[in-house]
C-alpha cells in the first residue's frame, strides 16, 4: 500500500478545520473556509469556480467518505432562506483523538508544517465567525484576484458584481477585508498573485 500524501494533507486540513471551528453550519461555508485555508499552503484540494464561488469536488467527496466511516457527523440544522436544508458538520466525538493525532502527525512530518498548522488554525478561527454570505464574497474576491492579479480593487468588484447580482457593491467592499486577513497566512508564492 503506497502513501497518498495529497489525501493525508486533505485529511489533516479537514481535521484542523473542524478542530479550529468546532462545527461548520452549511456546505457553502465549509467549502469557502476550506478554500481560504487551503491557500495557506496546503495544496490539498483543487477548486473551480461554481455557483457560490470556489468549489472543490474532492472536498465534497471526502466529506461524504468521512461521514460514511463515521468521522464526520452531518445533522440537519434548519433551512436556508431559499427553503433548502441547512446541514451542520462536526467531528464525531469518539473520533476527536484520531483527529488530533492526524494533525500532530502532519505537523511533525516536516518542520514547516508546524507553522502551516498554527497559521491555518488562526485563520480558520477568524473565518468561522463569518456567515456563509460573507465567506462567499470573500472567497470569490480572492479567486478572481488570483485569476486577474492586475485588477484594481474597484475593477475586481466590477468583475464580481455580475457573478453575484444578489450582493451589492458595499458588501463586496466590506469583503475586501479578506486580503488583509489572508496576508499573514498565505505563502509568498501565493501572495505574489495578490495586490
Amino acid at each position: 500500500m503506497s502513501f497518498d500524501e495529497t489525501r493525508f494533507r486533505r485529511l489533516a486540513l479537514l481535521s484542523l478545520i473542524f478542530k479550529s471551528a468546532g462545527s461548520v453550519v452549511g456546505r457553502t461555508k465549509l467549502q469557502k473556509i476550506a478554500y481560504l485555508a487551503n491557500l495557506c499552503g496546503w495544496r490539498a484540494l483543487d477548486f473551480k469556480y461554481h455557483n457560490y464561488g470556489p468549489y472543490s469536488q474532492a472536498l465534497f467527496a471526502e466529506m461524504e467518505n468521512l461521514q460514511t466511516i463515521g468521522w464526520i457527523k452531518e445533522e440537519a440544522f434548519g433551512t436556508t432562506r431559499d427553503g433548502d436544508v441547512l446541514y451542520k458538520y462536526s467531528f464525531a466525538p469518539e473520533q476527536k483523538a484520531r483527529r488530533d493525532n492526524l494533525i500532530a502527525k502532519f505537523a511533525d512530518l516536516r518542520p514547516e508544517n508546524q507553522k502551516l498548522v498554527r497559521n491555518t488554525n488562526e485563520l480558520v478561527e477568524g473565518l468561522a465567525v463569518k456567515n456563509s454570505e460573507e465567506l462567499e464574497i470573500m472567497a470569490t474576491l480572492i479567486y478572481l484576484r488570483q485569476e486577474n492579479p492586475s485588477l484594481t480593487d474597484d475593477q475586481l468588484i466590477d468583475l464580481a458584481l455580475p457573478l453575484k447580482p444578489y450582493y451589492n457593491r458595499r458588501q463586496f467592499k466590506d469583503g475586501m477585508i479578506v486580503f488583509r486577513m489572508m496576508k499573514h497566512y498565505m505563502p509568498e508564492s501565493v501572495q505574489a498573485r495578490h495586490r
